[in-house]
């Protein structure tokens, strides 16, 4: 579609991208994870396994102060995790201003205020400010950058976590491509998944346009 800018060049076993990221660039999520057998394995990791604690772990570890830049880098995991994510911070931040327009810039201020346009304009990968680098925040979106850009080391590790700890092949399973291709039909036997997070925000809609039928009738009474 129109408000995709970016795809994944290398696809899944049945020839499908697994990452795109899109417009506009005035929204924190303009990464996403098409995969269904990833969003899957990644939802699975994450609530069953604790996967964003793991990796906040990690990044908590206090780098060792007696040591260089250099031999911090070398010696310690924890300073090249925290390291590329802010490096991965200011690549999006980058991408997220080259693509904004003065009209989409104009449209933010309008509707933030200034002080939070800016914020949010200067933020990195999924909204997150530069420095912050000790909450990883969303396993999918980083797995999704690093399969577009190939220098995510958090999403580089998730993918290495999920085939060590589950036995997920990042580039598919059996039946997953039923989900994907459009000419197959569907039936009750059918490979399918949606995510925990989309399923809680269609039962939020339904509530919400709920809410509204009620407000609707009660002002035509």
């Amino acid at each position: 579609t129109s408000n995709i800018f970016a795809v994944e060049s290398v696809k899944c076993m049945y020839g499908f991208p697994r990452a795109f990221s899109r417009l506009p660039a005035t929204q924190s999520g303009m990464l996403r994870l098409s995969c269904p057998h990833l969003v899957k394995a990644i939802d699975k990791y994450e609530y069953s396994l604790n996967g964003i604690n793991k990796i906040n772990e990690i990044l908590a570890i206090d780098k060792e102060p007696s040591l260089s830049k250099e031999e911090n880098i070398n010696n310690n995991f924890s300073y090249k995790l925290r390291e590329n994510f802010h490096k991965t911070n200011q690549v999006w931040k980058s991408i997220r201003n080259m693509l904004l327009s003065d009209k989409d810039r104009a449209a933010v201020i309008a509707k933030l205020g200034e002080e939070k346009a800016n914020a949010m304009m200067n933020s990195g990968i999924i909204g997150i400010t530069e420095e912050k680098v000790n909450d990883a925040k969303c396993l999918h979106a980083h797995v999704a950058d690093h399969l577009l850009r190939g220098d995510n080391l958090i999403g580089e590790v998730v993918l290495k976590e999920l085939n060590k700890e589950m036995g997920v092949d990042a580039k598919g399973c059996k039946d997953c491509w039923q989900q994907c291709d459009l000419r197959f039909e569907r039936t009750l036997d059918s490979w399918w998944y949606i995510s925990h997070k989309n399923k809680q925000k269609l039962k939020n809609q339904k509530i919400n346009r709920r809410i509204m039928k009620q407000q609707n009738e009660s002002k035509g009474k």
